[in-house]
């Protein structure tokens, strides 16, 4: 729930509600407390070890492990105006989430209450302001990658201080031409190179990037090759040693491949799934799996099944999308539709769904019909952070002229998918056609490339969350 105004206090029963997560979303500093100490009654009242401080960022999310003894207790939490929390049972912890406009210290107070006896502690959370800093800058094609519109980015699962950068389509020689170059950036130094692959790299441009799990390398499907023409082939490119090495993993005769869709590892049924996206003059929302075989066959159709009203989306193509593996769920908002009218040729969908990838079949559910914070648009740049469960949206265009003003973040929690508009000074350009992902080991969200109306970009900003 969330409060407006006053201080706050939560009722928690123990052991009841809420979906557990395996991130923490937090990075703790200081002791450690037992949970404070107890009163009355023979059995004791425990909170469990809590951290005496830790520190989180604005809008970010907080865990604060909680004893599984005695079952009956009951938690409250009492905290500034505009937090949230609930109680997750495996493992039992205290989910806690915080307001964006808020930073400093602020005291959070913990009580376990078993009939008689109780148990008190307070942790003193510090919560970080979030922050635009720039990644290099590099001069372009000589000390990092030229400017471009819609490359894909990944990083090395086993060294997560390597990002890696391929193709797009570049602006030179002339707009749209398809780039095959690769590039690695150390993220820990800001220096980027280029990558030398053992044999010829594919001209794609449009297409998506996923990981392999378990090994160094990444699967990349769909897109639109150098002569205008759909690409129906995945590929595979292994990047361990200093050569990386590209193979054929599947050509597919049922024209599966698509452009600006969205392309991913479910890990739990270990597929990949490709969702929405445009196939020349076609603009669709189904969704096709692919099942590691390498086969012909190995791509198909997924059976998905209606919103419980009877409707689903409608096709799409440059959305924002999270594949949200806390809730096993596909999210996906806004994206370009078939066009109306040449007056409007992006026709921006302005709603968010999610796909329930637990069910069987995937059932599309419906987050909300519209938002009044920001417009529709397609072609922005998106990225997951999975620590704090949101999903940041920047720039795109609504008409393909103009680029949507502003940093966005959609909260994940189930039941509190809200979309909401955050003020962060000092950021880069707004543009359409970048690119977004997630730096894990330095908590933050890297955004960059791409164009609009005055300028073309090669760069990448981070902010820091």
């Amino acid at each position: 729930m969330r409060v407006a105004h006053g201080v706050m206090l939560w009722v928690l029963l123990a052991g009841c509600g809420g979906v557990g997560s395996s991130s923490s979303g937090s990075s703790s500093s200081g002791s450690s407390s037992s949970g404070g100490s107890s009163s009355g009654g023979a059995t004791p009242c425990e909170l469990g070890t809590l951290p005496t401080s830790v520190s989180v960022s604005e809008g970010g999310r907080l865990k604060l492990p909680l004893s599984p003894h005695p079952q009956n207790a009951v938690v409250t939490a009492s905290a500034p105006p505009g937090w949230s929390a609930r109680v997750d049972t495996g493992p039992r912890q205290l989910v806690v989430r915080l307001p964006y406009g808020i930073t400093g210290a602020h005291p959070l107070q913990l009580t376990a209450q078993c009939g008689s006896a109780s148990t008190t502690a307070t942790v003193e959370v510090t919560v970080r302001a979030l922050s635009w800093q720039q990644v290099g800058p590099w001069t372009p094609d000589t000390e990092g990658p030229p400017a471009r519109e819609h490359t894909v980015l990944w990083i090395d699962e086993d060294n997560p201080d390597r990002l890696f950068l391929y193709g797009g389509y570049l602006f030179e020689p002339r707009q749209y031409t398809v780039g095959n170059d690769l590039w690695s950036l150390n993220l820990a130094s800001g220096a980027w190179q280029r990558v030398t692959t053992s044999n010829p790299s594919p001209d794609v441009a449009g297409w998506r990037v996923a990981p392999v799990p378990g090994s160094a390398a990444v699967l990349l499907h769909g897109g639109d090759t150098s002569d205008g023409s759909l690409n129906n082939t995945t590929m595979r490119l292994r990047y361990e040693g200093d050569t990386p090495t590209w193979s054929e993993e599947t050509t597919t005769s049922n024209g599966f491949g698509s452009s600006l869709s969205a392309f991913f590892h479910d890990a739990p049924r270990d597929q990949w799934l490709q969702v929405c996206g445009i196939r020349g003059q076609s603009v669709h929302c189904r969704v096709h799996a692919y099942d590691g075989l390498g086969t012909p066959e190995s791509w198909y159709e997924v059976e998905v099944a209606d919103d419980d009203d009877g409707t689903r989306p409608v096709g799409r193509y440059g959305f924002f999308w999270a594949h949200d593996e806390e809730t096993q769920r596909f999210i996906m908002f806004g994206g370009g539709r078939y066009p109306v009218s040449q007056a409007d040729p992006v026709n921006a969908a302005e709603d968010a769904w999610a796909l329930e990838l637990a069910e069987n079949p995937p059932r599309w559910r419906r987050l909300f019909e519209t938002q009044s914070v920001v417009r529709g648009s397609r072609n922005g740049c998106w990225a997951l952070d999975t620590e704090g469960h949101r999903l940041f949206i920047w720039g795109g265009t609504p008409d393909a002229a103009t680029t949507i003003p502003g940093l966005y973040v959609l909260d994940l929690e189930r039941g509190n998918e809200v979309l909401e508009r955050i003020d962060v000074p000092g950021g880069p350009e707004e543009r359409s056609s970048c690119n977004g992902i997630y730096d894990p080991a330095r908590q933050r969200v890297l955004m960059g490339f791409g164009n609009n109306s005055q300028a073309i970009y090669a760069d990448l900003w981070a902010l820091q969350l």
